[in-house]
């Protein structure tokens, strides 16, 4: 998702995607007026922008954004504008998916570096069959190398413009006042006083 989030951000900034833009203009459809920042912030559901509630699948429509308004699917446009910017050959789609190929690397080989995970089922440990959805959601693996690498890329503003990434990494707030755990793709919490930007991956 911040990884999502940034593709969809970098759009906003050349003024090809507004946060204010009904989604149904890049062809989805739900209920309401649901705008793009309500999707990039799990804000999207009851009536838009009133409460938090974190949906993975509801997210993933924002694939639709970035094909639309990238002309390109989210595949690629990741692959173009922050894997192969930061030299990263240890971030990619999942290989079960089809959209591993606009990494341009070796399926096999990259198969041959990723750690396998385990289930503990029964009293003992049973391999876990990896996911073989991709989408701006959910579906890419990576190094905690090139992971980082793109997180001090963030630190350093190499993909967004200073004033884009403070409102992605700002907690949403309600029309009530009630301020939510979440950003624009990332979560913004505090911790003890201070400001934590973070996010964890499920699949």
């Amino acid at each position: 998702k911040p990884l999502a989030s940034t593709v969809i951000l970098q759009l906003v900034d050349e003024g090809k995607v507004s946060l204010d833009d009904p989604v149904s203009r890049y062809g989805i459809n739900l209920p309401g007026t649901v705008l793009v920042r309500h999707l990039l912030s799990h804000t999207s559901e009851g009536v838009p922008g009133t409460r938090y509630a974190y949906n993975g699948d509801r997210f993933s429509l924002l694939d639709s954004v970035v094909a639309r308004a990238a002309g390109k699917p989210f595949a690629a446009a990741v692959q173009e504008r922050i894997i192969a910017p930061l030299g990263l050959k240890h971030l990619a789609p999942t290989p079960q998916s089809a959209a591993f190929a606009a990494s341009g690397l070796d399926r096999n080989a990259y198969l041959a570096n990723v750690v396998p995970g385990y289930t503990w089922v029964d009293g003992r440990y049973v391999a876990t069959a990896y996911q073989t959805l991709f989408s701006t959601a959910a579906g890419l693996t990576a190094s905690a190398r090139d992971y980082a690498a793109f997180s001090m890329a963030m630190d350093r503003d190499a993909f967004l413009r200073p004033a884009t990434k403070v409102l992605a990494w700002t907690p949403v707030v309600s029309p009530s006042g009630a301020t939510f755990p979440y950003g624009l793709g990332w979560f913004a919490t505090d911790y003890k006083g201070v400001r934590v930007i973070w996010h964890y991956g499920y699949w």
